[in-house]
């Protein structure tokens, strides 16, 4: 029974890493294995070195908006509550939908973060992994336009 369930798991494993391959379309910026890209512009992205979370894929899942909410809020973590006021639900004291559904993502996405996890469980709650490399287009965005400040030469700013 237990070599089964081994055959079983390895399985399921090899499937995953074969769907994941299927969306291996990388992004320039992804160097290294602990590089993430993260676009918020049309629609919530995620790529790896190992794969591609595609839009409309991670729009079926309920997870987008908590990832979202993570990625705007990077680099302090946000209890279940905090969570769940960001995202206008209950506002309730119950943190199972959020517990559930970071849950269901790491299971889902294990193999595309390097043996990390993109979100991670602190003390003060739930982030995004200041392990990984993280780069979002909102942080791009937002280092183009201060970059135009300089830039006079409107052929240059069309650029």
């Amino acid at each position: 029974m237990m070599q089964m369930g081994y055959v079983i798991s390895s399985e399921i494993r090899e499937y995953h890493l074969l769907q994941n391959s299927q969306n291996q379309l990388l992004a320039d910026q992804i160097r290294n294995d602990h590089d993430v890209v993260i676009n918020l512009f049309g629609g919530l992205e995620i790529m790896t070195k190992f794969g591609r979370i595609p839009a409309h894929e991670i729009a079926s899942h309920k997870i987008a908006p908590i990832i979202s909410i993570l990625t705007l809020r990077r680099g302090r973590p946000l209890s279940s509550a905090a969570i769940d006021a960001a995202l206008n639900q209950s506002c309730s004291n119950d943190s199972s939908y959020i517990k559930h559904q970071v849950y269901r993502f790491r299971q889902r996405y294990s193999g595309l973060f390097c043996k990390e996890e993109l979100i991670i469980s602190t003390l003060g709650g739930y982030m995004l992994n200041d392990q990984l490399h993280i780069m979002t287009d909102v942080e791009e965005f937002d280092r183009l336009q201060k970059s135009l400040a300089h830039i006079s030469n409107r052929s240059a700013r069309v650029h």
